[in-house]
């Protein structure tokens, strides 16, 4: 259930935007800056261009939620429990233009629970309605992303609790649980880039969204810099030779290929190789809508001639 109001306050899952710039599907702080004045112009914003992962994490929102549920009562013992909340309405920190509309909350009764996740040992605190965020990713493995964790800062700052869980269904059905302690020093980012926004919206001023290149570091300099220049003259050699290998074995491939088409041969035995040449035929597809995919990070290595 979503509480909060586009016109006036940041539900949590848009902070990340105001936080980092944009969100992985692309959507910037100036696409969120609209989003606001056409709220304040009574337009309600729809985006179906994720109306697939929408719909999927809603089915799957309240299943998960009792699933982590159940993970957690497995580290309890009497007279501990754990119980599922579903809030009735938003939480809000009305000052700053912020509102949590938590999938559901974990409160944890009869003494405190201490927890394994991927990340080590957790006590969750006795008394606490600690958040619980429900995630369905099927591209990113391991842990939740920098956005997640924003957003479950933004719910723990908005509810006043030191704890956050994130229910995490993963690539290959993989379901864990994530905790997270507050982290003050990120809470502050978190607030000083959401008044940042809300000063950018009053004011009508567009954020300057020109992507920073990375500074180029004279490395010359560095104490390591002959070990360093060995190593990139290794590398350099080791790919001429892989490049030169790569070439050769294309031209060989060629001439075999045209041996065995000339003599009509798909599947052929010489000594104790099998050559093989056949036709292979790629089924039609019919015409479809991709639907929306995240962005994604990698490092992309290489070494070029200044």
């Amino acid at each position: 259930m979503k509480w909060s109001n586009d016109a006036h306050e940041l539900g949590a899952s848009k902070v990340p935007i105001a936080v980092l710039g944009k969100d992985r599907f692309g959507t910037s702080r100036n696409d969120l800056k609209q989003i606001v004045h056409q709220a304040r112009a009574g337009v309600t914003h729809v985006d179906n261009r994720y109306a697939d992962a929408s719909e999927r994490g809603n089915e799957l929102e309240k299943p998960l939620a009792e699933w982590a549920v159940k993970r957690i009562r497995k580290y309890c013992t009497s007279p501990q429990d754990a119980v599922l909340v579903y809030p009735k309405e938003g939480y809000r920190i009305e000052d700053e233009k912020i509102c949590a509309s938590l999938d559901a909350m974990v409160f944890i009764q009869g003494g405190n629970v201490k927890i394994w996740c991927p990340f080590g040992e957790f006590i969750l605190p006795e008394g606490e309605y600690i958040p619980l965020e429900i995630k369905t990713d099927g591209y990113t493995e391991g842990p939740p992303t920098e956005e997640h964790v924003i957003q479950l800062h933004t719910q723990m700052m908005c509810t006043g609790t030191s704890m956050g869980i994130i229910a995490k269904l993963g690539p290959k059905l993989n379901f864990d649980l994530w905790c997270y302690e507050r982290d003050d020093d990120l809470c502050a980012v978190i607030l000083q880039k959401v008044r940042e926004f809300w000063y950018n919206v009053e004011h009508d001023i567009d954020f300057d969204e020109t992507e920073q290149k990375p500074a180029v570091v004279d490395l010359n300099g560095n104490d390591e810099a002959e070990r360093l220049q060995a190593m990139v003259d290794g590398y350099l050699k080791a790919k001429a030779k892989q490049e030169d290998a790569k070439v050769e074995k294309e031209q060989y491939q060629e001439l075999i290929e045209v041996f065995l088409h000339r003599n009509n041969v798909q599947i052929g035995s010489l000594g104790n190789h099998r050559l093989e040449y056949k036709k292979v035929l790629r089924k039609s597809k019919p015409e479809q809508i991709t639907p929306a995919t995240p962005a994604t990070e990698y490092y992309r290595f290489s070494v070029k001639e200044l």
